[in-house]
């Protein structure tokens, strides 16, 4: 059986947004975890320091198969890895590297327009 963690954001269900956020604390990562093209619920999904091997955050999947964490630190492109740990053990972990945050959004840009 194989596993794989299929990325919302971008070809690794990971964005990293360019423009700069001026808080520090509005970061997210997120994805959905599929079994053979299904989405799978209470899937253990862990997040590493690349560099460090440190846990950075944890949750589960939703019963849809996806998850989001919300609210992180900034992080440097491509410093983290997941690992998806699926709830019994009939098939094995999988792992994504090179992992890159996705900032929210700035809000558009309004000009005025002045005659």
């Amino acid at each position: 059986m194989n596993v794989s963690i299929h990325p919302k954001y971008s070809s690794l269900n990971f964005l990293l947004n360019s423009r700069a956020s001026i808080r520090h604390d509005r970061h997210a990562l997120g994805g959905t975890v599929l079994k053979d093209g299904v989405p799978q619920a209470d899937v253990l999904v862990v997040i590493f320091h690349r560099n460090k091997l440190e846990v950075f955050a944890v949750t589960r999947t939703k019963p849809d198969g996806t998850w989001r964490i919300n609210g992180l630190a900034e992080q440097p492109e491509k410093s983290l890895f997941g690992i998806a740990l699926p709830p019994n053990v009939t098939y094995n972990a999988e792992i994504a590297d090179w992992l890159s945050q996705a900032a929210p959004n700035p809000p558009p840009l309004v000009e005025a327009v002045t005659e």
